[in-house]
C-alpha cells in the first residue's frame, strides 16, 4: 500500500486517524468502546457466574469426614517409606494432590514414623523433615551410610529423636559406630536394634557401642560388625543374632547372661568352653563347624533348630544325636542347609538321630566348587 506523503503512514491508516478526526468519527469510536465495556461487564458477570457454581461443588472424596480419609492415608502408605522413592510413593504424593489433603497429611503423624533411608539416594535434610513430621510417635528407622563423614550427620540427625526409637537399623562404615553413644542416655520405647557395618576399612578400627538405659529392648542384631566391643542390657533379651564367628568363649559367657533368650542366631569359632543349660531357649540357628555350639547346650524346650556347614555329615551326626540325647527336647523342626554333596553317604545316620517329636525336615544341598 503506498504511503501518504504528508506523515509516511500508509494511506489506509491515514484516512483511518483522519475519520477519527471527525465529529462523525469519534462519535463511532466512543460507541464502540461502549459496545466492548458492555461486553467486558457482560462476561465478567458469566465468569462470576460459573465460579459461584463451581464452588458450590464438592468432589465426594472431599466430602469425607478428617477421621476418615486420615484412616484411608494411613492404610495406603508402605510399610516402610523410602526416601529414595519418596516423591512418588505415599505419604508424599498426598499432600501433593490438593490443599486439602495436604493438610490432612502433615497433621497425621502416623503417615512419617516409619521410613527407609539411604545417604546418596536422599539428602539428610528431608530425613530431618520427615522425622520432625512425626511429632512424638515412637520411630521405626532403617538408615545407612557409606561415607563416613556424612555418617556422622546421619546419626547426629538421628539421635535428635533417640528418646522415640522402637525399631531401629543402622548400617555405617567401620569405625563409625562410636558416634552412636547412647551410654546414659535414656531410651525407653526402643524395642529392637540391628547394626551392621556396610564399609569395612583396611586396617581394624575398634568401635566401642554400649546402651545402659534401655528396659523395652528385646531383640538385638550385631551379626555383621567386625571389631567392635559392645554391651547391651542382655537379661531381658528374647532374641539375639551375635556377631559372624563369635569366639565360643564369649557367646558362652553371654548365654549365661541372657536367660530370658528365646531365639538365638549365632556361628562360633575359637576352643572348647564350658557347657551350660539354658531353659528358655526355643529356636535356634548355628553352624556345624569345628566349634559346634550344640557340644556345648542343653536345650530342654527347643522347638525348631537350623543348622549349617554340614560337610562332615558323619562326624556332625553324633554331635546332633547327643545334643538331642541330652536335651531331650520336644523339637519340631528341623532344618539342615549347606549339605556337601559328598556327605549324602553319611546323611543317613544324621537323620536317625531326629527325634520322633519332628514333624518337618528341611535339607538344602550345595555343590562344592573345584
Amino acid at each position: 500500500m503506498p504511503l501518504c506523503r504528508t506523515c509516511g503512514f500508509s494511506s489506509a491508516t491515514h484516512f483511518e486517524e483522519m475519520q477519527t478526526n471527525t465529529i462523525a468519527g469519534r462519535v463511532a469510536l466512543r460507541s464502540r468502546l461502549s459496545e466492548l465495556d458492555t461486553l467486558i461487564s457482560s462476561l465478567t458477570a458469566e465468569r462470576q457466574r460459573l465460579q459461584d457454581i463451581a464452588d458450590t461443588i464438592i468432589y465426594p472424596v472431599l466430602s469425607l469426614p478428617v477421621e476418615t480419609t486420615t484412616e484411608i492415608f494411613r492404610r495406603c502408605i508402605p510399610a516402610q517409606s523410602n526416601l529414595g522413592k519418596s516423591s512418588s510413593e505415599a505419604p508424599w504424593v498426598l499432600a501433593q494432590v490438593c490443599r486439602r489433603w495436604r493438610q490432612i497429611a502433615l497433621s497425621t503423624p502416623h503417615l512419617w514414623q516409619s521410613l527407609f533411608f539411604r545417604d546418596g539416594e536422599a539428602p539428610i535434610e528431608l530425613l530431618h523433615l520427615w522425622l520432625s513430621r512425626s511429632g512424638r510417635l515412637p520411630l521405626k528407622l532403617d538408615l545407612a551410610s557409606v561415607d563416613p563423614s556424612r555418617a556422622a550427620s546421619l546419626m547426629e540427625t538421628s539421635l535428635l529423636h533417640c528418646h522415640r526409637w522402637q525399631d531401629v537399623k543402622f548400617g555405617l562404615p567401620s569405625g563409625s559406630f562410636s558416634g552412636l553413644d547412647l551410654r546414659g542416655v535414656s531410651l525407653p520405647l526402643l524395642h529392637s536394634i540391628s547394626l551392621h557395618s556396610v564399609l569395612w576399612t583396611g586396617e581394624p578400627i575398634v568401635d566401642i557401642f554400649a546402651i545402659t538405659d534401655a528396659p523395652s529392648l528385646r531383640h538385638v542384631d550385631v551379626s555383621v560388625l567386625p571389631h567392635v566391643t559392645f554391651n547391651v542390657p542382655w537379661a531381658p533379651l528374647t532374641t539375639l543374632t551375635l556377631l559372624h564367628r563369635i569366639p565360643l568363649t564369649q557367646c558362652m559367657s553371654l548365654l549365661e547372661e541372657c536367660r530370658n533368650l528365646v531365639n538365638l542366631t549365632v556361628s562360633t569359632i575359637g576352643p572348647a568352653a564350658t557347657h551350660i543349660t539354658h531353659t528358655s531357649l526355643e529356636i535356634l540357628t548355628c553352624d556345624l563347624g569345628e566349634a559346634c555350639v550344640l557340644q556345648h547346650l542343653t536345650l530342654p524346650h527347643l522347638l525348631r533348630l537350623t543348622v549349617t556347614r554340614v560337610d562332615k555329615a558323619g562326624w556332625y551326626a553324633s554331635v546332633f544325636s547327643a545334643f538331642i540325647n541330652r536335651s531331650a527336647c520336644p523339637l519340631q523342626f528341623l532344618t539342615v542347609q549347606s549339605i556337601a554333596l559328598g556327605s549324602l553317604t553319611f546323611l543317613a545316620a544324621f537323620l536317625r538321630a531326629v527325634p520322633n517329636s519332628t514333624s518337618d525336615v528341611e535339607l538344602a544341598w550345595y555343590k562344592s566348587r573345584l
